[in-house]
């Protein structure tokens, strides 16, 4: 399978992206060039992602019954969150926290389909400590793991 400008996948597109800007912080200090080739693919890949909008179920039928995916924000949100931990540059932060604000902070769940809480938590580690946007993320993370331990907000503890 392959995702195209004719076939794109936006969602897979951008979670491979953020894979791949996290392996980057893993090597980095370790094999500088094997980072460097990490983070140009993540680049390209999530600027893939931010061009041509689609689900990628929609280019891959096959996946389809599988692993349906209802939206692509929460994923453009973990790439660019993941790259501007990476590489510090304001414009990833800035995608992150407006794709963030499609897919709000309210969904009690985080699965292969819905990441927005995990786009917070990498938000929230790239942030310098004491900036307001980490307190406001640590706020976000805190209400998420509450609703988990107490069963409120759509959690059901069983």
């Amino acid at each position: 399978y392959t995702l195209t400008a004719d076939h794109p996948g936006s969602d897979l597109a951008a979670e491979t992206a953020a894979a791949l800007a996290a392996g980057y912080l893993a090597f980095k200090n370790s094999d500088t060039t094997y980072a460097s080739k990490l983070l140009t693919a993540a680049r390209s890949l999530y600027h893939f992602a931010d061009t041509h909008h689609a689900l990628y179920d929609h280019s891959i039928p096959d996946a389809h019954d599988s692993y349906p995916s209802s939206g692509f924000q929460d994923e453009l949100c973990l790439g660019a969150a993941w790259l501007y931990w990476a590489t510090g540059e304001a414009t990833y932060q800035q995608k992150a926290i407006a794709a963030l604000a499609k897919v709000g902070t309210d969904s009690p769940s985080f699965n292969w389909d819905e990441k927005a809480i995990a786009c917070v938590v990498v938000l929230h580690g790239a942030e310098a400590d004491g900036s307001l946007k980490k307190e406001e993320y640590a706020g976000y993370i805190t209400t998420f793991l509450h609703k988990w331990r107490l069963g409120q907000g759509g959690v059901t503890i069983t």
